[in-house]
């Protein structure tokens, strides 16, 4: 998401109708005080197309990642849900089963599900209101979509809370209330907890920061016991202290409060600042699970190709681990950014992989929504 990263000296710087309304969100808690199951969300049940849960594995180069059902590396392209958005149009694509089908048949086996409100809040521009049911049965109408329509052609969904080099206690702790809980019953859905909580680069993640994030895993872990849940979300890969890294920052994590159960959950990461090398992901990988939920374009907004490969797909593809594309969401997006520049590099380069088998589909039952 745009610039991530400075010089080192400048480091620190920088509506569709719903099958029920949610109960009112009321107040401000902790973020390790709510109750388990959140505040009034419906439960979204499973359709027979939810592809079955991730697993945490080691790859062929005994790194360890996260597969899907078939064995296969997650590989997805993006979609935006946020009030914004609604308002200009701009999501309209979120409804259209195509969308979905089109990335199936392009390789992708997975969609990050941006959930951009945090962002605008942080930003003072227009967003969801927990407490309002109106604004926030607009905002499950179409995550429940993408979550059915994803389901329907075969893909894994990420959630994803998306802010910028931080985050609201209070607004991240409503909108996992109720998400946690809602698609905690589909197979095919990951929880990626925090978006760049932290600016910039691991050396800035405090022991504050993770007492956060580890108090906000165990509040979706209760409402969800079955979710595969991605944490830390690093803007950058590298860091300007020797002593820290993306792995040490796990290790930390690993140590506070009542620690991670890294059997399902991993570590999130995107490429922007890299030095221009793999090392960092390697050294995390060797140790923890991680996935790769934003790979920019190359040199596009400060992302720094790595071990002399053009494209960060082809470095991920080498080393065995999972990437979603940024960039992507939307079908002229999809077509120009996708479609256009990281599918063609993949063939001409020889790296594309092998697509995941497709599966019969699922006949159509009814609208998109949690069922009581």
């Amino acid at each position: 998401m745009r610039r991530r990263w400075h010089s080192p000296g400048n480091a620190l710087t920088g509506s569709v109708r719903v099958w029920i309304l949610v109960a009112l969100l009321v107040g401000a808690t902790p973020l390790a005080a709510a109750p388990p199951g959140g505040r009034g969300a419906g439960v979204s049940a499973p359709l027979p197309s939810d592809r079955a849960r991730v697993t945490v594995v080691r790859n062929t180069h005994e790194y360890l990642t996260v597969h899907s059902d078939q064995g296969t590396s997650l590989r997805g392209g993006a979609a935006f849900a946020y009030k914004t958005g609604r308002i200009q149009g701009k999501t309209k694509y979120l409804t259209d089963p195509g969308y979905y089908e089109r990335m199936r048949a392009n390789g992708l086996n997975a969609v990050r599900l941006v959930c951009f409100d945090a962002y605008q809040k942080s930003r003072d521009h227009r967003h969801t209101d927990f407490s309002d049911p109106k604004d926030l049965g607009d905002l499950l109408a179409e995550t429940d979509a993408v979550v059915d329509l994803a389901s329907r052609a075969g893909m894994y969904v990420v959630v994803n809370y998306h802010d910028v080099g931080g985050y609201d206690k209070e607004y991240i702790g409503k909108f996992w209330d109720v998400m946690a809980t809602r698609y905690a019953k589909r197979t095919h859905v990951l929880y990626e907890l925090m978006n760049e909580p932290v600016k910039w680069f691991p050396e800035h993640y405090t022991d504050e920061n993770l007492a956060d994030v580890e108090a906000l895993y165990r509040r979706v872990r209760r409402a969800a016991p079955d979710t595969h849940l991605v944490l830390l979300t690093f803007a950058n890969t590298a860091s300007y202290k020797p002593d820290v890294s993306m792995r040490t920052v796990a290790e930390r994590l690993t140590k506070t409060g009542q620690g991670i159960d890294w059997g399902n959950a991993s570590v999130g990461f995107h490429t922007y600042q890299t030095k221009k090398t793999s090392k960092p992901i390697v050294d995390l990988v060797m140790h923890f699970p991680a996935i790769n939920t934003e790979q920019n374009l190359p040199n596009n907004e400060g992302s720094v190709p790595m071990d002399g490969e053009e494209f960060g797909v082809q470095t991920m593809e080498r080393l065995g681990l999972g990437w979603f594309h940024w960039h992507t969401h939307g079908p002229e997006r999809f077509e120009k950014n996708y479609l256009g520049r990281v599918l063609p590099d993949a063939k001409a380069k020889g790296y594309l992989w092998k697509f995941d088998k497709q599966q019969a589909p699922a006949k159509w039952r009814g609208r998109s929504g949690p069922r009581q």
